[in-house]
């Protein structure tokens, strides 16, 4: 059987040390944005003496595999649209081969080949994560789908999400128990966040006057950012702060549209699309406010990164962001498809300084406290070796805690971001 993969750093021989638990995360593209640059962070820091991780991507990738860490393994599946039964059968021989103790897949796209495989292959731990939605999941699920959630949920060893409010779905539409479903809040390595850089070349080399206030979003341009509304909330904000401009950072289907609807606003010439950029975190300090309009988020790493960076937000009350934004102390929540009420928003602060960067303080805690990346690998660590513990105890008999230490002290906490 063909296999196209990739390895990335040297695989070796199979390890034969018992007590290292071989983790498999199944992501249906590989990228280095959105939930599979969080999928990313975990697999490049969890710790080399206790977890072997492999990294899959049923389809192919978007780019950045040179920052998947050496001790990876990442494969392509390169799988076919819909039900692809080739597929399946050659992630159970990648199972088998590597002797995974855990499958953990990532949204749908991966749920049921993941279960089914894990099954096949003897995998005792299947362990699945919900990340968000895209805006043809906010309609009621078909029945035949709500289904086949159901029948794959009950045979989850855990569920994952990253939000309460995505956990609480979970519970009352799959029938599971809440005990079953846990919440893992995403993290970033801070030390990539909140530098005093000196900014001035940047507004040159965008096109942006010194001293024109910058209102910035970062996403993927497609349906469920909502981008749109955004452009008609800036119409009005023009109006009232002339010099204002938007700029929009990332790529995607919609970004001939979304140019499209800024020349009929006649705000064109007040909107920088820059497309996908490697230094969103510096652009991200250029912002006067962040302000993300999507329709649907699980718990967004724009926002988090914003927040790092000491960014006052704007963003519309739903799914997570309830969960990162505390209207009136580290940003304001709106309304989804409320224009008038974003723009109202996006004005006070741009007219308030000082208030704006009381919120991007606020931020900037909340993030330190909640959302550092080391919280969120030990907190898979945890999960993983508990599972492993319970499925493999002649396996795995050293209680996590036991190695507390050497996970502190190891050379890994040179976070990978």
């Amino acid at each position: 059987m063909e296999q196209r993969s990739m390895l990335i750093g040297q695989l070796g021989r199979v390890d034969r040390q018992v007590e290292k638990a071989r983790i498999l995360h199944l992501v249906h593209t590989y990228g280095t944005a959105g939930m599979e640059g969080g999928v990313m962070r975990v697999v490049n820091n969890c710790d080399p003496s206790r977890f072997k991780l492999f990294l899959c991507s049923l389809t192919r990738n978007r780019g950045g595999l040179e920052r998947i860490g050496g001790q990876v393994f990442y494969v392509e599946m390169h799988g076919k649209p819909g039900l692809d039964p080739l597929l399946l059968f050659r992630l159970v021989h990648l199972m088998r081969e590597h002797r995974i103790h855990v499958v953990h897949s990532h949204n749908w796209g991966t749920f049921f080949y993941g279960v089914v495989a894990a099954w096949i292959a003897g995998v005792k731990v299947v362990v699945h994560g919900e990340h968000g939605k895209e805006a043809s999941d906010l309609a009621p699920s078909p029945f035949r789908k709500r289904v086949l959630q159901r029948w794959l949920a009950a045979r989850c060893t855990q569920l994952v999400t990253v939000t309460h409010d995505l956990k609480n779905e979970i519970v009352s539409t799959w029938g599971v128990d809440s005990s079953k479903v846990k919440v893992i809040y995403n993290g970033l390595n801070l030390s990539l966040y909140g530098q005093e850089w000196d900014l001035s070349d940047l507004r040159v080399e965008i096109g942006v006057e010194p001293g024109d206030p910058i209102v910035g979003s970062v996403g993927r341009l497609r349906p469920v950012k909502n981008f749109g509304l955004l452009l008609e909330a800036m119409v009005l904000v023009i109006k009232e702060l002339p010099r204002t401009r938007l700029v929009l950072v990332g790529g995607g289907k919609m970004e001939e549209s979304l140019k499209g609807l800024a020349r009929t606003l006649g705000i064109d010439s007040k909107v920088i699309f820059l497309g996908s950029r490697a230094d969103v975190h510096r652009l991200i300090s250029l912002f006067d406010v962040f302000v993300l309009p999507s329709l649907y988020e699980g718990m967004s790493n724009t926002i988090l990164e914003a927040m790092a960076c000491s960014r006052p937000i704007v963003a519309t009350r739903v799914g997570g962001n309830p969960e990162l934004v505390e209207d009136g102390l580290n940003g304001y929540l709106v309304p989804p498809r409320d224009a008038n009420a974003l723009a109202e928003r996006i004005i006070t602060l741009l007219q308030n300084p000082d208030q704006a960067r009381r919120f991007g303080r606020a931020g900037r805690d909340i993030v330190e406290k909640r959302h550092q990346l080391k919280a969120m690998v030990r907190a898979n660590e945890e999960m993983y070796w508990t599972l492993c513990q319970r499925a493999y105890p002649a396996l795995f008999s050293r209680p996590f805690d036991m190695v507390g230490s050497e996970l502190r002290g190891r050379q890994n906490d040179v976070l990978l971001g």
